[in-house]
């Protein structure tokens, strides 16, 4: 995310994605729309503060709970003018569920938990 974020280049993003995945539609939109707006990132940055592998909960798939917080995303317009997308947030909690498949792990799904 954050090389995305940076070069507007989704290519690893996408192959991380499972097509289902549709928060990792968000994301990509999200990331498409910054660059088609010459716009930049000015700030953005995540705090891991724990992750928990729960294991299998259907056949091939993994799930991962991950505590996080985040600082926001803060863009540059073209004008120079500054822009908040997304506020700070702190003891986010998501669900990702994650799948095999040709011989990498992808994001099935991501639900939000707190």
């Amino acid at each position: 995310m954050n090389n995305a974020y940076k070069t507007g280049d989704i290519d690893e993003v996408r192959a991380l994605s499972a097509s289902s995945c549709k928060t990792c539609a968000r994301y990509i939109s999200s990331i498409r729309a910054i660059y088609a707006a010459e716009e930049t990132v000015l700030r953005g940055t995540t705090t891991i503060k724990k992750v928990i592998a729960s294991g299998e909960t259907a056949p091939g798939v993994r799930q991962v709970v991950v505590d996080y917080s985040a600082s926001g995303l803060v863009l540059r317009k073209p004008d120079g003018s500054v822009k908040i997308v997304e506020p700070a947030s702190q003891g986010d909690v998501n669900r990702y569920d994650l799948i095999f498949r040709d011989g990498a792990w992808q994001v099935l799904r991501v639900v939000i938990l707190k």
